[in-house]
């Protein structure tokens, strides 16, 4: 314990130090630019530009007819955003997909080129603040708003794209259909958790380091850059995700199953901890876990994440 408090004391002593990486001009302008493509929810859809090719195009390799569209809609007092990728040969249902902390939609892009192969329709989200989506960058005024969000997206959805639904979610996205559930139960057939958060990683020493620097320290840099990124990370947010942790005790039991793939080597969440909590929220939760993957090991095209989405796909199919 006092080894960990040490390390997270010194790195948040080293962040002090750092002269913050606000986005530029040219990152803010290029974000604008993707902004600009107004295809709200509720109208007609406007297929993606090639400004958003750089980003998003590569999901659509091996799918012949497969287009994208951004959409925007309402939530939280902010203009949110989502990117459905329809299949050329539509066969199945719609997957909603929802990223993690500081992560954006385009970490799906190789889930979401096999997704597409099946059949399905991906409507995937911007969390509040990440992405092209408003609110304060990488921040959230209470947790309880990634719910809410969430709710507000997969609402204004009904109707115009195929159902039944399902979902997949990662670390924080995770996190979200778990609110969504507990605030306003969920109508999905089936869900997929890939390394959820509840607690983050060294939490106990990150909580007592967070309660005498919380005057000092409010921002630290990411290894993160670009118009998709959060740059800065805000301290706030962690106190949001400390103040959430002390409700989710009087969450409901669900008889729902979650399917949910954890990396054994992932230092950003506290992974055992995690799945204990989810198991006893939703019992039925089938855990699969893998020797030496990190937190985001699905983004990388390995033979770990083949099996992932495999394993996936299969369950989609059942």
């Amino acid at each position: 314990m006092i080894k960990n408090i040490l390390i997270v004391v010194t790195s948040v002593l080293i962040l002090s130090c750092q002269t913050l990486n606000f986005p530029n001009d040219e990152v803010l302008n290029e974000r604008e630019n993707l902004r600009s493509q107004r295809s709200n929810i509720d109208d007609d859809w406007i297929e993606a530009g090639l400004e958003y090719d750089s980003h998003y195009a590569s999901a659509l390799e091996g799918n012949p007819g497969a287009k994208y569209y951004p959409v925007w809609f309402d939530s939280i007092g902010s203009r949110m955003n989502g990117l459905i990728f329809v299949p050329g040969n539509q066969t199945k249902g719609t997957i909603i997909a929802i990223h993690g902390f500081a992560g954006n939609i385009r970490g799906y892009r190789f889930y979401i080129r096999e997704l597409l192969k099946e059949g399905y329709t991906v409507a995937a989200l911007s969390l509040p603040g990440h992405g092209l989506a408003g609110g304060d960058r990488g921040d959230i005024e209470n947790f309880d708003d990634y719910g809410k969000v969430v709710l507000d997206f997969i609402s204004s959805l009904r109707g115009k794209i195929p159902e039944p639904f399902y979902a997949i979610g990662h670390s924080t996205g995770c996190t979200s259909l778990l609110i969504y559930n507990e605030k306003y139960g969920w109508d999905l057939e089936k869900i997929v958790f890939i390394s959820p958060l509840i607690r983050s990683s060294l939490w106990y020493p990150s909580k007592i380091t967070r309660f005498f620097f919380k005057p000092f320290i409010h921002y630290y840099n990411t290894p993160w850059h670009g118009a998709l990124a959060v740059q800065v990370f805000p301290m706030h947010w962690f106190d949001e995700l400390v103040k959430w942790n002390k409700t989710i005790f009087d969450y409901a039991i669900h008889k729902d199953k979650i399917l949910l793939f954890q990396g054994e080597e992932d230092k950003v969440v506290s992974w055992k901890y995690n799945i204990k909590f989810v198991k006893e929220k939703y019992p039925n939760t089938v855990v699969i876990k893998y020797p030496g993957a990190n937190h985001t090991f699905f983004m990388n095209e390995n033979d770990v994440q083949k099996d992932l989405i495999e394993k996936t796909l299969s369950y989609f199919n059942e």
